[in-house]
């Protein structure tokens, strides 16, 4: 399988915004990051990405990405559209979920981000 050029990374990336929405790849990001994001740090993150930004200094970003933010969009991106295809039944939860994260605050939304593994 030939590796996505930054273009197809993009592409991917800002087709599941104009397609899925917001919420989409907010729950693409959380569950992507095993709950690292919390829903205000995966909606920064795609505000960020639509202002231009090609990089993030989160530690996840930085570690596994070498500070890619295109990269790491689309590694959670792209990994849903597949849990997508593969598993339908998993995405509706998710999103409820995920939804259900953004009238948290800081506190109570990284006690959630702790515990996502195992939600």
């Amino acid at each position: 399988m030939a590796k996505a050029t930054i273009e197809e990374m993009r592409a991917e990336i800002d087709g599941a915004l104009k397609n899925k929405g917001d919420d989409w790849v907010i729950a693409a990001l959380i569950d992507g990051s095993i709950g690292y994001h919390t829903y205000n740090d995966a909606k920064r993150l795609i505000q960020s990405y639509k202002d231009g930004e090609t990089e993030d200094w989160c530690e996840r970003c930085m570690a596994c990405y070498g500070c890619s933010l295109i990269h790491m969009m689309y590694s959670d991106v792209h990994r849903m559209f597949i849990n997508e295809e593969h598993c339908p039944n998993l995405i509706a939860p998710l999103l409820n979920r995920v939804k259900s994260m953004s009238i948290l605050n800081d506190s109570d939304s990284m006690m959630v981000s702790l515990a996502y593994p195992t939600l």
